[in-house]
């Protein structure tokens, strides 16, 4: 028998089946892949149901016009057939800025290889004349590129308008081309466009605006005082002039005109009655403006008397409030101090005299410095004498070398700034620096002296001799010197002088000289090694004279007939 498990796998095989039948034999499985085409999604369809096939245009296959692209399942569960319907063709042509392409090419939809379309105009531009407009599809399914033969329009100047200017966006004025107009200053737009455009017709798109001048209305009246001219209204830059009468003061500007926006420049002025009383200057007398009335802006100058300085300004003018500007005062002072081992300070140069309370900064003078914990100032007192002529200013003073190796100092102290004092160096002993000198902060330059012991350097090698000793060559070393053999010299030593020289150098070693002797009848001539010449008058004939390098083998003479002989060095 079998299990209930085993019957029930049975029928789930069995519905598998069945449907798997169902599938194969009762509808079309996926639509066949065709050449050139984009590849259509679907895993079956129903009998007479239809699918529409597109081209890859990606891989540059465009549909054949005429040509059906839809295939059907048919009764017999099978795909109908379509003939090949995508071919290699150009992509459309290139949109241009300039032109579009004419109405006989721009409803094809397949630009075959060899095609050739044409271009017309887009509004606004122009024909370029000997140009060609037309493009072809290549063999290799590419455009050949267009030319320029399209040009903007010009709309030509677009005029100028009374009291104002216009801003073009070109120079050449071509269509898309805009201009915008302003006013000039003082005047105003009244018309609401205030900028026109060239169309594609070539014309301005509007008619020129207008500028009007700018009007201030009249300014008011003012109290005690006037203006003229009197009008109406005002154009831009009118100007009116404020006056005061009864001999009253103007507050303010005197004038005023009329600006770009249609305002005054100013504010309208006051007239005032301005009398100030007269001025007095404890410890000062008037040297201007002796009488009275003082009206605005009257002016009085002061001089203080012997002994005062004047603390203000020395002129005072009377303002609008009747008042005169702040008076000046007369004051006793400080004169100039005179500082012990200081100057004042620049910023006092000019100044004669100082107010009590008046607080002075120094400086300390060269090879001075100011002592610990105090202030570089002065003060003039209640007085009128100064704190203290005694500045904090003290003399820069540097202490006395200390012992150094090799050497010592030739001087004692005190050592003040700016004092040298010279090193000397013990015999054999040299330095690069032989002074030492007192330096602002107290301290020593070149501090401390290096004394080096004098040494001379190898004397190298010379001509026809050489050194018998080897170094160091301190100072008043002596070395001799050998000169090769058939050479001697007039020195013998070389000496290290203090300087790290030799003395006597180079040395010079020269060939001996040697002498002999020449007889000639009863006659001795002393002759030189060298360099033999007999020197003969009236010759009749010489034998010859052997002579050899460093020995006189012999002389013969035969029959010399001379008046006198010469041995010649």
């Amino acid at each position: 028998m079998h299990s209930p498990f085993n019957i029930k796998n049975q029928w789930a095989l069995l519905f598998y089946i069945a449907n798997q039948i169902i599938e194969t034999f009762g509808e079309c499985g996926p639509p066949p892949a065709l050449l050139h085409t984009v590849p259509i999604d679907g895993k079956s369809f129903p009998v007479d149901e239809s699918v529409v096939y597109s081209c890859n245009k990606t891989a540059g296959y465009y549909e054949i016009p005429g040509r059906s692209r839809t295939i059907t399942c048919q009764d017999d569960f099978t795909w109908s057939t379509v003939p090949e319907f995508c071919i290699r063709a150009c992509d459309s042509p290139p949109r241009l800025d300039f032109a579009q392409l004419g109405q006989e090419d721009i409803n094809k939809n397949i630009y075959l290889n060899g095609t050739t379309v044409k271009y017309d105009c887009r509004p606004g531009y122009k024909r370029i004349p000997g140009t060609d407009r037309t493009i072809s599809c290549l063999d290799n399914f590419t455009w050949t590129a267009p030319q320029s033969f399209c040009q903007r329009r010009s709309c030509g100047h677009p005029g100028e308008i009374d009291n104002g200017e216009f801003e073009p966006t070109d120079s050449e004025f071509l269509f898309g081309s805009t201009v915008t107009y302003k006013c000039n200053e003082g005047y105003r737009m009244i018309s609401k466009q205030l900028s026109k455009t060239c169309k594609s017709d070539g014309k301005w798109s509007i008619s020129f605006p207008q500028c009007e001048v700018m009007v201030c209305t009249a300014p008011g009246d003012i109290n005690d005082g006037f203006y003229k001219p009197q009008k109406e209204e005002y154009h831009y830059q009118e100007a009116v002039t404020y006056g005061c009468n009864n001999n009253f003061a103007l507050i303010g500007n005197r004038s005023a005109y009329c600006t770009s926006d249609g305002t005054w420049s100013s504010q309208a002025p006051v007239c005032k009655d301005v009398k100030c009383p007269e001025p007095n200057v404890p410890n000062a007398r008037k040297s201007s403006g002796f009488l009275g009335p003082y009206l605005l802006r009257s002016a009085v100058s002061f001089k203080c008397d012997e002994g005062f300085m004047m603390n203000g300004s020395d002129i005072i003018k009377c303002n609008v409030e009747n008042q005169w500007d702040p008076l000046p005062e007369c004051l006793r002072f400080c004169t100039l101090p005179s500082l012990e081992y200081a100057k004042l300070r620049e910023k006092y140069s000019n100044r004669k005299g100082f107010f009590a309370g008046t607080t002075l900064e120094y400086d300390c003078l060269p090879g001075h410095r100011l002592r610990l914990n105090t202030e570089p100032t002065i003060k003039c007192l209640d007085t009128f004498q100064w704190s203290s002529m005694k500045t904090s200013c003290e003399q820069i003073v540097c202490e006395h070398p200390q012992d150094f190796s090799k050497g010592r100092i030739n001087t004692q102290g005190p050592y003040k700034y700016q004092t040298r004092v010279t090193v000397i160096c013990d015999e054999g002993y040299t330095t690069k620096t032989n002074h030492l000198e007192c330096q602002i902060d107290g301290t020593w330059s070149n501090y401390p002296p290096v004394c080096e012991e004098i040494v001379c350097k190898h004397p190298g090698e010379f001509s026809n001799g050489k050194i018998d000793t080897q170094g160091p060559y301190k100072y008043n070393t002596k070395v001799t010197f050998i000169c090769n053999e058939g050479y001697t010299a007039k020195t013998s030593h070389l000496e290290c002088k203090i300087d790290g020289t030799w003395s006597n150098y180079p040395p010079v070693c020269e060939a001996h000289r040697m002498s002999t002797w020449l007889i000639v009848g009863n006659k001795r001539l002393k002759c030189t090694m060298f360099n033999i010449q007999l020197a003969l008058r009236n010759p009749t004939r010489i034998t010859e004279v052997m002579y050899f390098l460093h020995h006189l083998i012999s002389i013969s003479i035969f029959t010399l007939c001379w008046d006198q002989i010469f041995c010649l060095t």
